[in-house]
């Protein structure tokens, strides 16, 4: 949430989700941690940001409260997407493996560049920044924590470099 608008409570929020349209449909969103419900009573896109007018939050003042939190939807009413196409919450915590199944770490954040995402693994080796393209990243399983990955030239974290 980006800050209170206007007197009566309503709060401005940027549009992170590829389906802006799914306010339209909404009725419960979840802001803070822990996580706490609101129902929506009314949404409004203005460009890349969104009005909304929670249930209980009446005033400028509730509304600045919330002040930069996230907004959430519940996990069932999230927009089914296409086959190959996972949301954050899916690989975030994944094990990377490479192809011959050595385990690079875990994704612990995902970094958005604009041309393309980029998973950070931490591991035991550190850091790897791997960068979320079809010539890298070979699957993504959810079901089963993993995430397969080819290395690509001087992605090789330190120790473990392939002999020529």
């Amino acid at each position: 949430m980006l800050r209170p608008h206007g007197l009566r409570g309503e709060v401005l929020c940027e549009v992170l989700t590829e389906f802006p349209e799914r306010f339209g449909a909404t009725r419960e969103l979840f802001l803070g941690a822990p996580p706490r419900p609101y129902s929506l009573r009314r949404a409004r896109l203005q460009g890349n940001r969104v009005l909304l007018a929670l249930e209980g939050v009446s005033t400028s003042a509730i509304a600045e409260t919330l002040r930069g939190q996230d907004v959430l939807v519940p996990v069932e009413d999230a927009v089914p997407l296409p086959p190959g196409r996972f949301y954050w919450h899916q690989v975030l915590g994944l094990e990377a493996r490479d192809e011959d199944g050595r385990v690079l770490g875990r994704v612990a954040d995902i970094l958005e560049t604009g041309a393309n995402d980029v998973y950070v693994l931490q591991g035991a080796d550190g850091e790897l920044l791997i960068p979320a393209i079809r010539d890298v990243v070979l699957a993504i399983d959810p079901a089963a924590g993993t995430i397969t990955v080819r290395l690509m030239p001087g992605l090789e974290p330190s120790g473990r470099r392939r002999e020529p």
